[in-house]
């Protein structure tokens, strides 16, 4: 029994072992990368693109802003009307209500319509 205790424990050490390794190879891969990294930083031409477009959508945005504030103005027209016509429709029907208790009879029979 205690020999086999023993395989299997070595095993188990080798095991960890070969992890270790693979867990160092990975860490110089990235290493290498971030180097890489580092010099395309490095070039002037690819930022002075990148000014440049930037411009380009500043431009883009103004004009944006300016036709939302045109269609908000025509909406807030739209809306004052249909407030005259509601202030104006109800008035009428006041009137008719007032007009159709003048001008009938008490039992309900209208006369003036």
């Amino acid at each position: 029994m205690d020999l086999l205790f023993e395989i299997v424990a070595k095993k188990k050490k080798k095991k960890k072992k070969k992890k270790k390794k693979k867990k160092k190879k990975k860490k110089k891969k990235k290493k290498k990368k971030k180097k890489k990294k580092k010099k395309k930083k490095k070039k002037k031409k690819k930022k002075k693109k990148k000014k440049k477009k930037k411009k380009k959508k500043k431009k883009k945005k103004k004009k944006k802003k300016k036709k939302k504030k045109k269609k908000k103005k025509k909406k807030k027209k739209k809306k004052k009307k249909k407030k005259k016509n509601d202030v104006v429709s109800f008035f009428l029907f006041l009137w008719t209500c007032l007009y159709i208790t003048d001008h009938c009879h008490p039992v309900g029979e209208c006369s003036g319509l």
